[in-house]
């Protein structure tokens, strides 16, 4: 059985990380795993160009490039999100484009006819959490199945060593000020697109769009995955400040943290709820914007017992129920039933 994956960034350079060890696999969204099931593979080729067309046009009609690769090498065409294949959705509802199609939704989308149209041309939709699950149900009356989106446990990345910082790596939808003034006089590592309106205490190094070069490790940008699991591999505490929690945002981060068995801080989010960091006992809850609550979280986080236990919880919870093989094989599953 042949598929053709795509997703709105290089899948062809994800895979050529993965493969040299320096990126974990869960980004290839098991697309890795059905080739290791007997699937016949094929990655859909990304064009920079193709892309910035799509983003103009705001990806109403998908990424011209890689869905032409999908019409000409034909099979199942399988999507790391909605939008890239969206023309050959919109194709199929319409009953024009006769390969079945399987998409991987993040988020809630907004609630138009526009959504309606490029959901119901999908024949599976794969949700990273059952809130988008259940809100699909809800919202468009669509079916959609919940997989677990966890880190790749055998990643040789992930080898933790003991440290003394807070990290927060993630820039987009990040709480910057809250963090910054609830640490005190904690050293930390902080990533944030800009510096420019942050109050910044003396413990803390800012990586920033503006930070010299000469302040990372050559060989690659200072926002690259490289440095920031760097950053998190040394950490005594990820902490993950969401300005808007009605996004998706941080799982990425958590993933990392779980997998490295880092104690974490995050604020509420409906769209984390599958991984409850306080009933598993690796982390705390903050409510948005909570200054107070950030440093009582971290208090508690500065006895190095209490970090070890919470690590050591949060990396069992990947073990068992959240990680990138059990994402894989909901994936290989959920093709199969096509």
């Amino acid at each position: 059985m042949r598929v053709v994956f795509a997703n709105n960034y290089s899948m062809t350079k994800a895979f050529r990380d993965v493969a040299a060890g320096v990126y974990p696999a869960q980004h290839l969204y098991g697309a890795d795993a059905l080739r290791a099931a007997g699937w016949d593979l094929r990655v859909a080729p990304f064009s920079e160009r193709s892309d910035a067309l799509a983003r103009k046009a705001k990806y109403r009609l998908g990424d011209p490039w890689q869905q032409a690769f999908a019409m000409r090498t034909r099979g199942v065409a399988y999507s790391g999100d909605p939008n890239s294949l969206a023309g050959l959705a919109y194709l199929r509802g319409l009953h024009l484009h006769f390969r079945p199609l399987v998409a991987v939704v993040h988020t809630v989308p907004r609630r138009t006819l526009r959504t309606r149209r490029l959901l119901g041309g999908y024949d599976r939709i794969v949700c990273l959490s059952t809130y988008v699950r259940d809100a699909l149900r809800e919202t468009f009356g669509i079916e959609a199945v919940f997989a677990p989106w966890g880190p790749a446990l055998d990643f040789p990345g992930y080898v933790a060593t003991e440290g003394e910082r807070v990290v927060s790596s993630g820039k987009t939808n990040r709480d910057q000020p809250t963090l910054l003034a609830a640490l005190g006089d904690r050293k930390a590592t902080v990533y944030a697109r800009s510096p420019r309106g942050l109050h910044v205490p003396p413990g803390v190094e800012l990586v920033t769009d503006e930070t010299h070069e000469d302040t990372v490790e050559p060989g690659g940008p200072k926002f690259s995955y490289g440095h920031v699991l760097r950053d998190l591999v040394a950490a005594s505490v990820v902490a993950i400040p969401l300005e808007d929690p009605a996004k998706i945002s941080g799982l990425s981060e958590l993933n990392d943290a779980l997998a490295l068995g880092k104690p974490v801080i995050v604020t509420r989010t409906p769209h984390l709820t599958d991984v409850d960091v306080e009933a598993i006992g690796c982390g705390y809850w903050v409510e948005a914007c909570d200054v107070d609550g950030w440093r009582a979280a971290l208090e508690r986080l500065d006895d190095p017992a209490e970090r070890e236990r919470m690590g050591k919880a949060g990396r069992a919870f990947a073990e068992q129920e959240w990680n990138a093989a059990l994402f894989g094989q909901a994936i290989v599953d959920t093709l199969a039933s096509l």
